[in-house]
């Protein structure tokens, strides 16, 4: 059951209270919508956790360990379906507490930015970029190579930043997102949109600053008839569906980083 499993989990990763697990482990590593006292309701098996929960808590797990407390819930809530959920292999009973920092989970929840955050990510080019280099990554990031390939002095104090803002977490040297999903608000004060206005300037450098080549660099601009407008700004978000879905499901695979700025303006001119 998830509980049962839960308490095997956590205990793997060094955690022997409840407690313990529940404010050092998953609330430093994700936004949790239920307090300690449900938590200690779902190790007991005393409540079925909606799949949201599941999802966030397995967001802050190894891939084994996130697919195996996916397979618990299935099974717990398809329990004539179990046999489909057997090849998944069992948790190895070997602790290896250090590993849960290592890598990320194949589940991982959205996270939505609070303008909080917002603002402390935009404290700085150098906030900005940290955060987006380790947001992309696919694994957790040796802090000196970031540092190296960033170029940024005040790393201490940029990552301090960002935990302080539940952003990063960091472990052994290394530094992970707490989601590789984020997403900014869309209601926008004055302040956030200064810091969005601050963040179009840094975007318009960073494929410079992180000495990427440029695959095509095109610009236009000509006359069309009101009747196109639509279809050129469908094609345009067309091509960022694109790229948000061109990552592989096994994450070794995605090698590469692609980073796609465009800018559409249009307006009058005489003649």
């Amino acid at each position: 059951m998830v509980g049962t499993l839960l308490i095997t989990i956590r205990k793997q990763l060094g955690f022997s209270s409840a407690r313990r697990f529940y404010n050092e482990h998953l609330d430093k590593r994700t936004r949790l919508e239920f307090n300690y006292q449900y938590y200690m309701k779902i190790e007991g098996n005393k409540v079925l956790p909606s799949p949201k929960i599941i999802s966030s808590i397995s967001s802050t797990l190894t891939e084994e360990f996130s697919d195996q407390l996916v397979v618990a819930y299935c099974e717990t809530i398809f329990p004539t379906k179990r046999l489909l959920f057997q090849k998944i292999k069992k948790i190895d009973k070997a602790p290896f507490a250090s590993k849960a920092i290592k890598t990320l989970p194949t589940l991982v929840q959205q996270q939505y930015l609070t303008e909080n955050q917002v603002s402390t990510i935009g404290k700085s080019r150098d906030h900005y970029h940290c955060f987006l280099a380790v947001t992309i990554a696919r694994a957790a990031v040796y802090i000196p190579d970031l540092k190296k390939k960033l170029k940024i002095k005040e790393m201490k104090n940029i990552l301090e930043d960002l935990i302080i803002a539940r952003l990063v977490t960091c472990e052994d040297n290394y530094v992970m997102s707490i989601s590789n999903e984020m997403k900014f608000p869309t209601e926008i004060s004055e302040a956030l949109q200064k810091t969005y206005n601050q963040i179009d300037v840094w975007n318009t450098q960073a494929a410079q600053y992180l000495n990427f080549t440029n695959s095509m660099q095109k610009m236009i601009i000509r006359r069309v008839s009101p009747r196109y407008v639509e279809l050129i700004l469908n094609q345009a978000n067309g091509l960022f569906d694109i790229l948000r879905a061109a990552d592989e499901t096994n994450q070794s695979y995605n090698e590469d980083v692609m980073m796609m700025n465009l800018t559409i303006s249009q307006g009058k001119l005489p003649g």
